[in-house]
């Protein structure tokens, strides 16, 4: 393979091309960091690095997909041979193979977020029994330890931060987190976060830490910035296992999800813990006009802990000016951007390559109901991701417990739709099942129903058949979609029935979902990707087509997209920055990068919006709240000599 380089741009090829060491590449946005680091991956192919040796690594699926069809287009057949996906999914590859020499059974399996819920709430109930109203609820719970996990911090911490009002219940909170623990282990689960905690203890075993080393010669990672505590270490542990071979690519003044337990130093400490790293500057964007990118520079720049760049425009890019349109309130602020859109829309530009964004969901409240009563086409990038909806999940448990019997929460959700068998008689089914030897060919013979009593028992017998055919069906290696369709079509579609609105719609989804299995040739491959596929949404799979639609999105689902037009609301001072975001250390720089992305993600026009009167809650007033009169953000006022001020003002006050 020759690897042609003459795209590239010099900052790209220096990068591309560096000897093989420690390097930092700090990629602005739209200066093609992704295409960057694919490259790397080729050039090092180009040089003699088998493809088995490199370590490709990135956040999200959607991401992961398209760094591998990149670097497909550049290696070819090669690059069957790369590694590359996301931290979970690579956990879950090398946990598999090698998990038992931390002690792990390899059948495990994995629980998405609602699984956690639910296994958490069994906990707390016979950890603790009755609580008090106050305590955290289930879900919160999760949260908090995850965070205290992601940010390497105690859990005490982490209920500090997440729930102050509930610090007194650490003790409580401790015992269900040991239990959950416990419960986990018993069941044979791991949760997202056990994937890397037992990737790190893999690391932790001197002759696994060392072959590791020699397996990934070559460690790549994108999206540097968003790494937390947990994957900053595995990285950087793997390099030093491989003699320091190393390149990491993001743009620290993009890290926006430190709620989520980003931890913003390992980006901006690493030239302080790596003297020796060459550092590469992307500057160049392929992305935005000279006007947008004057602004975002300018706005930026007020952060003080950051790598210093200057986004430029590749090529001569001109347009107008970012506006700022103040307008009266929130319901006159979405009727004017549903007018400008209209208009947009009529002088040509289709309605996908627009996109409103906002700094909460809630503030796109006024804009939905404007949007429908004017019947303008419009996707909502939010909502439940396609396996974390019911009626999948309820299919998904099914197959669950034939890759795992000793699935806790898979049998209680199957056990949960059959009438009558409630979470007592539930736990005799599981305790049947675990002391079976072969349980699903008794259940051929009827054999769980002696555990029920009998006003159950003849409901229960339907479930039990269609389990039983169900591992005979897999036994006999049916396609993995055909076991999905015997699901759907068997007794759990009178549940369906029964259960949910729309039942129709809900059965062609797991149709689809009976398709997407189809592509995949183990049962424990289709299973894992299924619970990591963290980008995958049910409009994505759903939705077909080309329809042509105007998207809706808050400014961290919007990050890596981007828009010919871009209208960013609520850009007043009361709601962007984030009231709840300054309360954090450090949240008003995280604000600042907020506003950043947002501002990034336009290519030729950008326009902010705010209300002159915005609404306060829990203030004076028989609603419990009121009218303030809104400034414009700090962040409009920072870059006031790059925009233009248009619209009404306040006849008694400037705009700034």
């Amino acid at each position: 393979m020759v690897l042609d380089l003459s795209g590239l741009n010099d900052a790209q090829r220096g990068a591309v091309t560096a000897e093989r060491g420690m390097h930092l590449v700090i990629a602005g946005a739209g200066t093609g960091k992704t295409r960057t680091l694919t490259y790397r991956a080729a050039w090092l192919v180009d040089q003699g690095v088998s493809p088995s040796k490199i370590l490709l690594l990135t956040f999200t699926n959607k991401a992961a997909s398209s760094m591998m069809t990149q670097a497909g287009g550049l290696m070819g057949p090669e690059v069957q041979g790369l590694w590359g996906g996301t931290f979970h999914s690579i956990a879950n590859r090398l946990i598999r193979q090698d998990g038992k020499v931390v002690g792990l059974d390899t059948t495990y399996s994995i629980l998405d977020s609602e699984d956690q819920r639910d296994l958490v709430r069994a906990t707390v109930r016979e950890t603790l029994g009755k609580l008090d109203h106050f305590f955290p609820a289930p879900r919160v719970l999760v949260n908090i330890f995850s965070y205290a996990f992601n940010r390497g911090c105690s859990l005490e911490r982490s209920l500090a931060d997440k729930v102050p009002l509930a610090v007194d219940y650490i003790e409580k909170v401790e015992s269900v987190r040991t239990a959950y623990e416990e419960r986990k282990r018993a069941a044979n689960c791991l949760d997202y976060d056990d994937l890397l905690i037992y990737w790190l203890r893999l690391l932790d075993d001197k002759d696994t830490w060392a072959e590791m080393g020699r397996r990934f010669t070559e460690v790549l990672v994108d999206e540097y910035q968003d790494t937390n505590t947990a994957q900053g270490e595995i990285v950087e542990r793997i390099a030093q296992a491989n003699g320091k071979r190393l390149m990491v690519v993001g743009d620290d003044c993009q890290s926006i999800y430190a709620f989520r337990g980003a931890h913003y130093q390992n980006i901006l400490g690493f030239q302080d813990r790596y003297p020796e790293a060459k550092i590469h500057r992307l500057e160049e964007n392929y992305r935005s006009t000279k006007q947008i990118l004057d602004l975002a520079n300018a706005v930026i720049l007020n952060n003080p802990g950051q790598y210093h760049k200057t986004l430029r425009p590749a090529r001569p890019t001109h347009g107008p000016r970012p506006k700022v349109q103040p307008l009266p309130n929130g319901m006159g602020e979405a009727a004017w951007i549903a007018r400008q859109v209209v208009d947009a829309h009529q002088a040509g530009t289709p309605l996908e390559r627009m996109a409103i964004l906002y700094r909460s969901h809630s503030h796109s409240t006024f804009l939905q109901a404007d949007l429908l009563k004017r019947n303008i086409p419009y996707e909502v990038r939010s909502g439940l991701r396609f396996f974390e909806q019911a009626h999948v999940k309820d299919v998904v448990a099914f197959l669950k417990i034939l890759q795992n019997p000793d699935d806790e929460v898979a049998w209680t959700r199957v056990l949960g739709m059959c009438p009558g068998v409630g979470p007592k008689r539930a736990s005799k089914v599981r305790a049947w099942v675990k002391g079976e030897e072969r349980p699903f060919e008794k259940m051929a013979d009827g054999a769980s129903t002696a555990v029920l009593p009998p006003s159950v028992r003849s409901t229960w017998m339907r479930f039990e058949s269609d389990i039983a055919d169900l591992h005979r069906a897999h036994k006999n290696k049916k396609p993995l979609g055909d076991l999905v369709r015997m699901v759907a079509r068997g007794v759990y579609s009178e549940y369906l029935e029964t259960k949910y609105q729309n039942p129709r719609n809900r059965l062609q989804d797991l149709d689809q979902l009976g398709i997407l299995a189809d592509g995949y040739k183990t049962l424990s491959a289709f299973l894992s990707e299924l619970i990591l596929l963290g980008e995958l949404y049910g409009t994505d799979l759903l939705k077909g087509g080309t329809d042509d639609r105007l998207v809706l999105s808050t400014i961290h689902r919007s990050k890596g997209l981007e828009w010919d037009l871009v209208w960013v609301v609520r850009t007043s001072e009361d709601a962007f920055p984030s009231p709840m975001g300054l309360k954090d250390e450090e949240g008003e720089e995280e604000e600042r990068r907020i506003f950043y992305v947002a501002a990034t993600r336009a290519r030729r026009q950008l326009i902010f919006t705010y209300p002159l009167l915005g609404q306060e809650w829990g203030g004076a007033g028989q609603g419990g709240g009121g009218s303030i009169i809104s400034r414009p953000s700090r962040f409009l006022t920072e870059g006031k000599d790059f925009v233009e001020r248009v619209g009404r003002t306040r006849p008694s006050r400037p705009i700034w």
